[in-house]
């Protein structure tokens, strides 16, 4: 799995990059970093020595820099990053233009893993559009910011699974699967029984149905979905539920568990104007949601 970490710049972020890194360390896999910053005036390649080594090191005020020292400094005190003898983070390459369309550090993670801290500068949605399509990312996670639309806008047009950081805590999470008939459904068990194997956690399978006439069908979707769950090994419970989808969701969810659930497959212009369950539950809801693509 291949991940991508996207971050809204220093300390408000620190949740986020806790949150991203710690998965990074659960699967030992390749991690970037990306923070997206304001195109300036002056091309920032003026203003980097390129003799310097490490990001400590670099004298620039540009925020983007900074933002990214932060990231490394928190990664640093996870434990993820390789340091040599003298306590020196091991960096493959110090801060690179032009790598990928963005501006690169290359840095290597306790395990062998590659951790790239990375800037582009420009609008926030399409740089990060950009970063996946070249990137090749499994999932993007992302802060709950607090621009509703912003968010919105990343669920409706990043190619690629999402994990939004909403409300993170230091506490031993429960995994609550939406489970309904489609098959993005399906993809989202499979990515969340997989996430929930490496984290060690256990889950809920819920499904909601509209009327009482509905729960045997109801009950079958979750017979289907509980074969994933137990070739993952995963301990769990099942409910089954009448009544609205996304209004359950978000109390049987409270505040202790990661929702998992699969993305609309409603056409973009009607994703624009009206908002998808998941968007509803990220929004609405007050913990963290893993949206399947």
């Amino acid at each position: 799995m291949k991940l991508l970490l996207c971050i809204a710049g220093g300390e408000t972020s620190r949740d986020t990059i806790v949150a991203g890194g710690k998965i990074a360390a659960a699967f030992n896999t390749d991690l970037s970093v990306l923070y997206v910053g304001e195109k300036h005036a002056t091309h920032m390649t003026s203003a980097v020595n390129l003799s310097r080594m490490k990001l400590s090191e670099w004298k620039i005020e540009l925020p983007g820099v900074k933002v990214l020292e932060y990231a490394e400094m928190v990664l640093h005190d996870l434990n993820l990053l390789e340091v040599d003898d003298t306590g020196e983070i091991v960096e493959v390459h110090s801060l690179k233009p032009d790598i990928n369309g963005a501006y690169e550090l290359h840095a290597m993670g306790k395990h062998g893993q590659n951790i790239r801290l990375r800037l582009r500068e420009g609008e926030i949605i399409d740089e990060v559009i950009k970063e996946v399509d070249v990137g090749g990312y499994d999932v993007t996670i992302i802060g709950a910011s607090k621009e509703r639309r912003l968010v919105q806008r990343l669920i409706q047009f990043v190619e690629c699974s999402l994990f939004i950081t909403k409300n993170i805590q230091d506490i031993d999470y429960r995994f609550l699967f939406a489970v309904d008939e489609t098959e993005m459904s399906r993809k989202a068990l499979l990515l969340g029984a997989r996430t929930a194997h490496f984290l060690k956690a256990e889950a809920t399978l819920l499904t909601v149905v509209s009327n009482d006439s509905d729960i045997k069908s109801g009950e079958e979707n979750l017979s289907k979905a509980e074969s994933i769950l137990q070739r993952a090994g995963i301990k769990y419970d099942k409910k089954v539920m009448v009544g609205d989808p996304t209004e359950i969701i978000i109390e049987e969810a409270g505040e202790d568990h990661i929702v998992v659930m699969g993305s609309s497959k409603s056409s973009q212009l009607s994703k624009f104007f009206k908002a998808t369950k998941a968007v509803k539950v990220v929004q609405d809801g007050n913990c963290p949601v893993l949206i399947a693509k």
